[in-house]
C-alpha cells in the first residue's frame, strides 16, 4: 500500500492528510510554490510519526514499517 498504508475512515488520517492537502493548496496559491506528490507523503508519514509519537496511538496502524 506503499508509505501511507490502509487509510480508513475511522482511523483518524482524515484530518492529518486534509490539513497536508489544504496546506499545499494554500501555498500553490499565495506563494506560488508547488510539493511534488512524493513530498506531500513524505511530510504526511513524518506528521503522522510525530502524532503517534505524542500519542495518537489510533494512528499506529496506518504506516507501513
Amino acid at each position: 500500500m506503499g508509505e501511507l498504508g490502509r487509510i480508513s475512515s475511522s482511523g483518524g488520517a482524515g484530518p492529518l492528510v486534509s490539513w497536508h492537502l489544504w496546506k499545499e493548496l494554500n501555498s500553490r496559491a499565495f506563494r506560488g510554490t508547488e510539493a511534488t506528490v512524493q513530498q506531500l507523503r513524505i511530510m504526511i508519514k513524518l506528521v503522522g510519526e510525530m502524532w503517534i509519537s505524542a500519542g495518537a496511538t489510533h494512528l499506529g496502524c496506518l504506516f507501513s514499517e
